[in-house]
């Protein structure tokens, strides 16, 4: 796939280096990756909402970015789909997460801040022609409606209500914390909305949200990986009595409502067929974008 930025043409893989400093010192790289299948969500089904990130200002300005996925990451470590390299970036800065009526931005304890329309954010709802500033970046957010008869894709019909309350319980002892927000955030830092107090977390570890009406857990990068039952995973739907295994912490789920299977899911693989949906990989899936600070002595 052809990405156009400033005026330059890219194909996967190949480099553009922008030589306009977006500010005084700084230089500009694009570089576009293919993805990798263990470090990226399900493609949002048809019936969800249209979403295009498009860069106007900092390195990169004119890219149009679209956002296929339901997790969108942010952040300076590869693996993110636009990785903005810069030492105002945190690895995994910021996400963007389509459940498909509706859309958010997530901070993840970014040291820098995550800024929505000129304030600093953490978990709010996006709309069309919204601005998000990270670093030097500032990127406007295009939400559309779904396209009616959109042919492209398939998607399965949850006739199950959404669960009224997802809540967590580290160990038999722990305490039993709810889930509050529409996106919930699982790290070893305070101030996150579940706290676990283990050095091998990750400052952002996992994402808990709604997804087609099943709550479902996202891997963020994190160095010590997500078990869910004991499997390996990015990405996957959770059952009430599910363990998700975060460095040398195990939680259990725990969703009181009897709409919701109690029973195990192995690793979410079978639920999650149900949330993907078929389309193929492009080239430009990952987007790296990387300001390099000039040495001064």
């Amino acid at each position: 796939m052809l990405v156009t930025a400033l005026g330059a043409v890219c194909l996967a893989g190949r480099r553009i280096v922008d030589k306009r400093p977006a500010v005084p010192g700084i230089e500009a790289e694009l570089t576009v990756s293919s993805p990798t299948d263990s470090q990226i969500s399900p493609l949002i089904p048809p019936n969800a909402k249209h979403l295009t990130a498009s860069i106007f200002s900092g390195a990169g300005t004119g890219l149009s970015i679209e956002l296929r996925r339901a997790v969108t990451l942010v952040g300076s470590r590869p693996g993110c789909k636009i990785t903005l390299r810069h030492g105002d970036i945190s690895p995994v800065h910021c996400a963007i997460i389509n459940m498909g009526e509706e859309v958010y931005l997530r901070d993840l304890m970014s040291k820098k801040g995550t800024y929505l329309n000129g304030l600093r954010a953490e978990c709010e709802k996006l709309s069309h022609g919204d601005v998000i500033a990270v670093g030097e970046w500032e990127i406007a957010v295009d939400v559309q409606a779904p396209k009616l008869g959109d042919p492209t894709g398939s998607s399965a019909i949850n006739l199950e209500p959404a669960p009224s309350m997802v809540a967590l319980k580290k160990n038999q002892d722990g305490p039993l914390v709810k889930l509050r927000r529409e996106v919930n955030l699982i790290s070893r830092k305070s101030g996150a909305d579940f706290v676990l107090h283990d050095s091998r977390v990750s400052r952002a570890h996992a994402l808990i949200f709604i997804l087609n009406g099943r709550p479902v857990v996202c891997d963020l990068l994190s160095e010590n990986g997500l078990l869910l039952n004991g499997q390996a995973t990015h990405f996957g739907v959770i059952h009430s009595g599910d363990t998700l295994t975060l460095g040398s912490s195990e939680v259990r789920v725990v969703i009181p409502s009897p709409t919701v299977s109690a029973a195990p899911s192995k690793n979410g693989s079978a639920a999650l067929a149900e949330t993907t949906v078929k389309g193929d990989n492009d080239a430009s899936d990952l987007i790296d974008i990387r300001a390099a600070e000039v040495h001064r002595d």
